[in-house]
This record gives structure tokens, sequence and C-alpha cells, in this order.
């Protein structure tokens, strides 16, 4: 039983659980979209989430984190080599055309953590900012680069379908800003730290329902994707629901995070397993 607690431990503390989301999000838009999948975005995807969040993690760290073991961090820190040079292996294979997004995405990604201006705070320090600014880059990295590397002619529908993502993610980050809520510096401004748990949990049910209510605003849209939005939107109404700030860390880290990967196999399940 320790033995798989500790494996779960570096499957969460690795980000290899945040790249699988990221990944499933691909997956969602290849579904919905009807694309081909291309495997190299695929491999760039996973293995630059796990590197980025790794280095946002531990990255400043020359000691072992506090409540890790040494050998965990040193397997943790090799994986983010290993990644980190994948990356840059996939990002010389894949189209060039995806390289300003790419390049957007990167500047976000590094305002993120680093200041813009001496004195000045990073973006994630920026209370809901840092979450509309996350929105943004997981819309960018699971919507935007499909689309421009398949080359589809952009349109309404496709904008109504980032914005489902985005709202998405808002909706993710509640239950994790909740949690933090007392970790988190008071200056941070966060919902939760401004408005409660109750009123954010509200707007969270409101977000929801507009997720809802996007999938509607398409002018295609599959009965199949109806009802898996419909479980969807459900799942997220009960985990905002049982989000509190003490709730631990498999909460909000495993079991919110890995929605996108329900939503991924409940997609493919309904729209190509029952065929």
């Amino acid at each position: 039983m320790l033995g798989i607690k500790r494996l779960l431990n570096f499957y969460l503390d690795a980000s290899i659980h945040v790249a699988l989301a990221v990944l499933a999000l691909y997956w969602t838009s290849v579904y919905l979209l009807n694309i081909l999948p291309n495997y190299l975005l695929a491999g760039f995807l996973f293995f630059s989430t796990i590197g980025y969040y790794n280095l946002v993690k531990y990255g400043g760290h020359l000691k072992v984190p506090t409540q890790m073991e040494p050998t965990s961090f040193v397997m943790i820190r090799t994986l983010t080599l290993v990644s980190l040079f994948l990356t840059m292996v996939f990002s010389v294979l894949i189209d060039l055309k995806l390289y300003i997004v790419l390049g957007i995405l990167f500047v976000l990604g590094v305002l993120y953590v680093i200041p813009l201006f001496p004195q000045k705070k990073s973006l994630r320090s920026w209370g809901i900012l840092k979450i509309v600014i996350v929105g943004l880059v997981w819309t960018g990295t699971t919507v935007v680069l499909p689309v421009v590397d398949t080359g589809m002619p952009w349109h309404i529908d496709l904008f109504f379908f980032g914005l489902q993502r985005f709202v998405l993610v808002l909706i993710l980050m509640i239950p994790f800003e909740i949690r933090d809520m007392k970790a988190d510096s008071a200056e941070l401004h966060t919902l939760p730290q401004r408005y409660g748990v109750g009123p954010t949990q509200w707007i969270g049910y409101l977000l929801i329902l507009f997720l809802f209510v996007l999938t509607f605003m398409r002018s295609r849209f599959s009965e199949g994707e109806v009802l898996v939005r419909l479980g969807l939107s459900l799942f997220l109404f009960v985990l905002i629901y049982f989000s509190r700030n003490q709730s631990g860390r498999y909460y909000a880290g495993l079991l919110v995070e890995a929605v996108p990967i329900f939503y991924c196999a409940a997609l493919w399940w309904v729209l190509y397993g029952l065929k």
C-alpha cells in the first residue's frame, strides 16, 4: 500500500497527470472538430507540459523540497531533463507554421513565472488574472494549435469551441483556488479570498451552466456530444460543491485534474465506442 502511495505521489509530483490532462484535451479537439491527429504535436504537448510544470515547481530548488523523498526528487529532475530534450526534438519535427502560436504561448508561459519589469511580480501573482492566463494558454495549446496545424478555416464555430475550452479550464481552476486560499498570499486577491468559498462556488455553478449552453451555440453538434457535455456539467457541479479549503492534495491534484481524461474517454466511447 505504501508503495502504491509513493508511486501515486511521484505521478502527481512529476506533472505526468497534468500532462495527460493536456493531451486528453488535445484529443477531445481531434474528436469534436473531426480532424486528423498529429502524433508529433501530441508528443510535443505531453513532454513540454512535464518540462514546463516541473521547471515552475522545482526549477529554483537546489535542495530536496520538504515532504519529498530524495530518490523521487532525483527521478523528477531526470524526467524533467529528458522531457525538455524530447520537447526540443519534437519542436524540430512539427510544422513551422505552429511557431507563431507557440511563440505567443511561450511568452505567456514565461511572464506567468518571471516578472515583466523589475520590482514587479509575475502574472501568477496577479490573482484573478492568473486563472485567465492559464485558461488562455490551455486553450491555445489544445484548440488553436491543432486548428492551425490542420489548416482549418477559421469560423464562428471555432470561436465558440475555443470559448468552451477556456470556460472549462476556468471551472477546473476553482477547486484549486479554494484549496489554496489560506496558503496563498492575501495580496493575490483570488476569487475565494475576495468573495469567500460560497460565492466562489456559485461563480463556478454559473460558469458550468454557461459551458453547457455554449454547446448549442455551435452550428453543428451531435447528440452524443450533448450527452457527454451534460454528464461533464453534472460532474463539475459535484466537484465544485465538495470543494473545501481543507481538501487534500488528491481531491484537486488527482480527481479534478482527471476531468479532461474522463471527458476525453467519454467522448471516445459515445462517438466511436458505441458504433
